[in-house]
């Protein structure tokens, strides 16, 4: 994570060489070692930021979702929470050290997106971390980096509130695709279906 996370936008290119894209990048720097635990809570916190800044949800945090109100909440709302348990499940698996990248594009189908968005995952960056450990300060976002993160999606999101901004706002017919980048078979294909 220390790398920057990259947005690339098709309307976002350079009008004099339309080859190049022009990157947006938003920095995520934090004062100790990131591991996985931490990167998935990362991606968690991105999507929900992408979930409102695109207008799929009506709100920029998103609670997780008991199994007894399923029914209670939307359409979108279910397939996030089912995209959350199977990034659960990836992340906390053998299969974590496989994972290079997280893929997210908005749009109506992945080839053809609007939108997309990619996150490098990196493993552990600490000094004393093994390929099967993680290091001695490596631990799951606290509650400040969690507010930094969401302050900082935020200020993203607020810079872009001019006229351009409802560009952002998805149509009807969009929907988000995540694809995570990996060396195994991770992922069952019942949430490909969803």
């Amino acid at each position: 994570m220390p790398e920057m996370l990259k947005n690339y936008e098709k309307e976002n290119f350079n009008e004099e060489n339309t080859k190049k894209p022009l990157v947006e990048q938003f920095p995520v720097n934090f004062k100790r070692a990131v591991c996985i635990h931490s990167t998935l809570q990362f991606v968690d916190l991105f999507m929900q930021s992408l979930l409102f800044t695109h207008g799929f949800s009506m709100s920029s945090v998103i609670p997780m979702v008991q199994e007894d109100e399923e029914f209670a909440v939307s359409k979108t709302l279910r397939a996030f929470e089912k995209i959350r348990k199977e990034f659960r499940e990836i992340f906390r698996s053998r299969h974590r050290n496989s994972i290079s990248e997280v893929a997210i594009f908005i749009g109506t189908c992945p080839l053809r997106s609007t939108y997309s968005y990619r996150i490098p995952i990196n493993l552990c960056e600490a000094q004393d971390s093994r390929h099967d450990a993680c290091g001695d300060t490596c631990a799951e976002l606290n509650d400040a980096e969690r507010r930094k993160i969401n302050r900082d999606l935020f200020l993203l999101r607020q810079s872009a509130s001019t006229p351009e901004f409802e560009k952002n706002l998805c149509k009807p017919n969009h929907r988000m695709f995540v694809f995570v980048k990996g060396s195994d078979e991770m992922v069952g294909e019942e949430i490909e279906e969803e």
